[in-house]
């Protein structure tokens, strides 16, 4: 399964609100659908990072992945 870490206030977007996801995945996809699929905007998402590393959008993330995604900061 990956795991998906949410930092910033998008994840109030995300299912419950929770911070942290796993999802099944059967074969690599784009971060970007991966972040669509649990039901938020990718252009929501200023960085992700997969395993530690820096990524784009359109890297892949398989099944084993850590996802770190970070939103822009707001209020005032």
């Amino acid at each position: 399964m990956a795991r998906v870490l949410v930092h910033g206030h998008v994840a109030e977007f995300f299912p419950g609100g929770r911070r942290e996801q796993t999802v099944v995945l059967k074969e690599p996809v784009p971060a970007s659908r991966l972040i669509a699929d649990l039901g938020v905007n990718p252009q929501l998402i200023m960085k992700l990072f997969i395993n530690g590393k820096l990524a784009g959008k359109d890297d892949l993330v398989k099944d084993s992945d850590e996802v770190l995604l970070i939103s822009p900061t707001s209020g005032g």
